[in-house]
């Protein structure tokens, strides 16, 4: 099954900080950066099964704005899972 996650938190730090740390997040927890618009303060990752050492039902993309926000900064976050229908795998026979 396909989720949605979308989240917004502010931050006291101006915006290059905000995106430097959100795109070193996306590096310890073995994330790819799939697009990245750094004028814009804006990338997509894709995350792999496992996440620290934990297993996923589904891989994780996320997409992330980071925009000023008074004196600090505004981080936009959406994750989610691509799968729209759910899969089984079965072996064996009912008993």
């Amino acid at each position: 099954m396909s989720f949605d996650k979308h989240e917004e938190k502010e931050y006291p730090q101006e915006v290059k900080s905000v995106y430097a740390a959100a795109l070193k997040a996306v590096e310890t927890l073995d994330g790819k950066v799939a697009t990245q618009d750094s004028g814009n303060f804006q990338f997509e990752a894709k995350f792999p099964k496992t996440i620290l050492k934990n297993t996923l039902g589904e891989r994780t993309h996320l997409t992330c704005t980071v925009n000023a926000q008074g004196d600090g900064s505004l981080a936009r976050r959406r994750a989610r899972s691509p799968r729209t229908t759910p899969r089984a795998r079965c072996s064996g026979s009912p008993s």
